[in-house]
């Protein structure tokens, strides 16, 4: 389902860690719609704190949803979001993991949606081929 011009953009951060990129994305993008996942609860209470902290120092600042989730199920309807950002994740995952996540975030895409996946090269993650690059 394509979102309607007067519909928010509905963004997902997924493994959104203490939350510090979402209240980022909040700040810069205020009449979005914002959704916060991760498989650490611990992690997802530090993202709720953050944001909270966010919310009373900004007057045009959105609620957000906080799911406790896996990546590679994740609990919407396909086609239920605009942009699926994933920041600095992948590294902690197995290959067979990442292709699962990845798989679902495109699931949830709508039609013409984004997916940003943001992440940095760990040492042993390049093959022997790349060994000695970093």
């Amino acid at each position: 389902a394509r979102r309607r011009e007067n519909e928010p953009v509905e963004l997902l951060d997924a493994g959104c860690g203490t939350g510090r990129l979402l209240c980022q994305m909040a700040d810069n993008f205020p009449s979005f719609q914002f959704t916060a996942l991760d498989l650490s609860p611990y992690y997802l209470d530090a993202c709720k704190s953050s944001y909270a902290q966010m919310q009373a120092s900004l007057s045009n600042c959105t609620s957000a949803e906080f799911v406790h989730a896996n990546l590679e199920e994740l609990p919407f309807p396909a086609s239920s979001k605009d942009v699926v950002v994933c920041a600095y994740v992948f590294h902690e995952l197995p290959p067979s993991a990442r292709r699962k996540a990845v798989r679902e975030f495109f699931r949830v895409l709508r039609p013409g949606g984004l997916c940003v996946l943001l992440e940095s090269v760990q040492d042993g993650d390049l093959g022997p081929d790349m060994a000695g690059a970093l």
